[in-house]
């Protein structure tokens, strides 16, 4: 299933042209201070694409997904945000996933591979 979501997202990198795809890597020991954002506010950052992840991925999966951290968060095509959880080397199974789309800050898609 990983290499499956990987794949896609692949192609959903590559299928832009002329874009400059971003990709940031949010840190385990940083700490934010702004608060999330409402529904319907354009996510604008990296950072505020994490915190709607990670707040999304407590309310379905609970804190074991805070185990996932770093999460990194790549912008596609300057319309959808792209944030995976980290799969420890000492750990067996899957990531959290989720697709916000930046305009409106709407979950597109939200999955955890096993």
């Amino acid at each position: 299933m990983k290499k499956y979501i990987l794949f896609l997202f692949s192609i959903a990198l590559f299928s832009c042209k002329n874009e400059k795809n971003k990709t940031t890597t949010f840190q385990e020991n940083q700490t934010t201070a702004t608060t999330l954002v409402e529904k319907g506010v354009a996510v604008e950052n990296t950072k505020m694409a994490i915190e709607i992840a990670e707040k999304e991925w407590l309310a379905i999966y609970g804190k074991k997904v805070l185990d996932e951290k770093p999460y990194h968060a790549a912008l596609v095509c300057d319309t959808v945000w792209i944030v995976d959880g980290t799969l420890s080397p000492n750990h067996i199974g899957g990531t959290a996933h989720i697709e916000i789309r930046k305009r409106d800050s709407k979950i597109l898609n939200i999955t955890h591979s096993k």
